[in-house]
């Protein structure tokens, strides 16, 4: 139980460093990982466990060739959501509407995990990654994610943004084992300052973190 509570506490601390830094790549760097169409995963597939022991759970087009799967939501208070066309490929533009960012779960564009992932997830430590730049014309300084449990929410993980280029954001969060069977949902919240900036998003990624000495089951199918 000390071993366990010892890894955790060090993954979080680490998750800190990585989510507030993200990758520094350059544009061509992230080309190279994204292919040209946005029905292909940006980096390892899902299922595949890296020697980090880390799990690919799901790679997530947020704008599939298809718009109707298209998997980001938000209310209709929230951020407007448009498909773009980049130099990475397809993606989607989250711009928050003027004073739709707050401490509240409902500012915030979500996408549901499936339940397979969730069951995955369950009693472990999920790692959340969003590729993400600001938006050329009205970018965003900074963003927000947070990972929503049946609709309750503990708060978000703020970014700084980049316009440059994409960067991978990632930030750790426990899932409860009581979570199997529940809805649980990635929330973006593109414009922590309330205004009406935005940020361009391409793909969701979802990893679980290993305990020490565990082995991955079956990978759970890709979308």
């Amino acid at each position: 139980m000390y071993r366990f509570f010892t890894w955790a506490v060090g993954v979080l601390a680490l998750a800190t460093v990585l989510g507030a830094v993200g990758y520094d790549l350059s544009t061509e760097h992230v080309a190279a990982a994204h292919a040209t169409t946005a029905g292909s995963a940006s980096v390892r597939p899902a299922g595949e466990i890296s020697n980090e022991g880390v799990e690919r759970l799901l790679v997530i087009p947020l704008q599939p060739n298809d718009p109707g799967r298209r998997p980001v939501h938000a209310n209709e208070s929230g951020p407007a959501i448009v498909p773009v066309r980049e130099e990475l490929g397809a993606a989607v533009s989250l711009r928050g509407p003027a004073q739709v960012y707050s401490e509240g779960a409902a500012s915030g564009a979500w996408v549901e995990l499936p339940p397979e992932v969730v069951n995955r997830l369950a009693g472990g430590l999920a790692r959340i990654t969003v590729w993400a730049r600001a938006d050329r014309n009205s970018p965003s300084k900074e963003f927000a994610m947070a990972l929503s449990i049946d609709g309750g929410f503990g708060g978000w993980v703020r970014f700084p943004l980049s316009a440059a280029n994409y960067e991978s954001y990632n930030f750790m969060a426990p899932v409860p084992e009581s979570a199997r069977g529940k809805t649980v949902r990635v929330l973006i919240a593109p414009d922590t300052s309330g205004g009406s900036h935005a940020l361009s998003a391409s793909h969701l990624i979802v990893d679980r973190i290993l305990r020490p000495s565990e082995t991955a089951t079956e990978p759970v199918p890709a979308n």
